[in-house]
């Protein structure tokens, strides 16, 4: 997928989509960086091998990018606490455990942003 303008100068990656990761090296222009930011289920970790004489000769970069430490997560879990982070958007369906089914569905559909499943009697679980 090339680009009229010679391509992209960076593209960061934070799906779990060997497609997307496919696409963004295709769109990569010259001196272009991918930042992996997105693991792969084992399943599906294997993206077609980009060109070595393009990355070579295009003097393109791919970085891997992971960074979190244990106080980034304590900072995140207060912030869910306190509700000063809104999330709730986020969630596209709430159902009970028994509909794990389901759920999974949902995930290997990509048809939902995130799936929560709550035990029985939970007040949260409502079927989107």
């Amino acid at each position: 997928m090339p680009l009229a303008d010679g391509g992209l100068d960076a593209a960061i990656v934070a799906v779990g989509s060997p497609q997307a990761y496919e696409e963004a090296l295709a769109a990569l222009g010259p001196r272009g960086r991918l930042v992996v930011f997105s693991g792969l289920s084992p399943s599906a970790d294997q993206v077609a091998a980009p060109s070595l004489n393009r990355l070579h000769y295009y003097e393109q970069t791919v970085v891997g990018a992971y960074g979190c430490a244990f106080r980034h997560g304590v900072e995140a879990l207060d912030l869910l606490a306190s509700g000063t982070l809104p999330v709730a958007d986020l969630i596209s369906h709430r159902l009970p455990l028994g509909d794990l089914r389901r759920g999974l569905d949902i995930v290997a559909q990509r048809s939902g942003m995130k799936v929560h499943l709550y035990p029985l009697g939970q007040a949260a679980a409502v079927a989107s």
